[in-house]
């Protein structure tokens, strides 16, 4: 691995990670051995399992928070920010921290509705 980031595990138990430096996303099969889940995750950092069973995951690459589906669909949730760690409620609305990746921008927190409205609610 270049470097691993974002354990989340869904309902059934399964664990998947992220190789941000390679872009791909792994899950660990019933004997604990890693197996490809996305050979491209747009260099996906933090992620997380929502309530629709979709994976969640902040995309270095496009600057997009993304949805990954079961079936392997892709939902853009938002765009327009380079997140970093994330949590998804149960309802659906998803919180998203954006450090200051230059230096000398200030981080922020995002908040994105279910219906994909976002708006930056802390910074500092």
């Amino acid at each position: 691995y270049k470097f691993t980031e974002g354990p989340a595990t869904n309902a059934a138990g399964e664990v998947f990670y992220n190789d941000v430096g390679a872009g791909k996303t792994y899950k660990l099969d019933a004997n604990g051995k890693p197996v490809e889940f996305l050979a491209d995750s747009k260099r996906g950092d933090g992620q997380r399992f929502g309530p629709d069973g979709r994976l969640y995951a902040a995309a270095g690459a496009t600057n997009q928070i993304l949805a990954h589906g079961p079936d392997g669909d892709v939902k853009v949730l938002a765009d327009g920010f380079r997140g970093n760690d994330l949590v998804v409620l149960n309802n659906g609305d998803v919180y998203v921290t954006e450090p200051g990746w230059d230096g000398t921008s200030p981080s922020q927190i995002w908040h994105i509705s279910a219906t994909g409205e976002k708006k930056v609610v802390d910074k500092g």
